[in-house]
């Protein structure tokens, strides 16, 4: 074969592979996938998604509570993250305290921050597949929180963020995922 006659077939190799790559990329960007949700290899239900960080003003229970759950799940480190059984109850504001909110990196100094307390479980959950010689349907550290406390505060882009822990104690041994 000559030079000239491999031109028409690379031609049409490239526009193949072309077309091949497009719909790849177009589907990975609208988020098509072909393999289960993540949330399948713990055997638990995915992250709650989060609402809407900009309010209006402060967040109510409601809001505050649904802040809490978003701030709590996600996967990290290998691990899902899930809470389960959370209440929550807002305080009047304050000031903020460099002493007990520096931690919030992203917190906006000038505004009030709302103390929030109440309850909550935090499961951290191992991949079924993961459980060697245990339960696969018992994959999950739970730690309940009775008396959780913490805050909410607006952060400098005037996002909502709602954080919550406690004394909690350890549930013995490993525990079904919330579902």
């Amino acid at each position: 074969m000559t030079k000239r006659s491999k031109e028409p077939q690379m031609k049409k190799l490239a526009a193949t592979l072309g077309v091949a790559l497009t719909v790849q990329l177009g589907l990975a960007i609208a988020g098509v996938q072909a393999q289960p949700a993540p949330g399948a290899a713990f055997g638990a239900r995915e992250p709650t998604p989060c609402p809407s960080r900009k309010l209006p003003g402060r967040p109510t229970a409601a809001q505050a509570l649904a802040l809490v759950v978003c701030d709590d799940e996600k996967y990290a480190a290998g691990y899902e993250y899930l809470v389960s059984g959370v209440t929550v109850q807002i305080g009047k504001s304050r000031p903020y305290s460099a002493w007990s909110d520096s931690g919030h990196t992203d917190i906006d100094v000038t505004a009030p921050v709302w103390p929030i307390q109440g309850s909550i479980s935090n499961f951290q959950c191992s991949r079924r597949d993961a459980m060697l010689g245990q339960d696969p349907d018992r994959n999950c550290l739970r730690t309940d929180s009775p008396q959780a406390t913490g805050t909410c505060y607006e952060n400098t882009f005037g996002e909502w963020h709602c954080a919550m822990a406690g004394a909690g104690t350890w549930a013995a041994g490993y525990q079904p995922p919330p579902r």
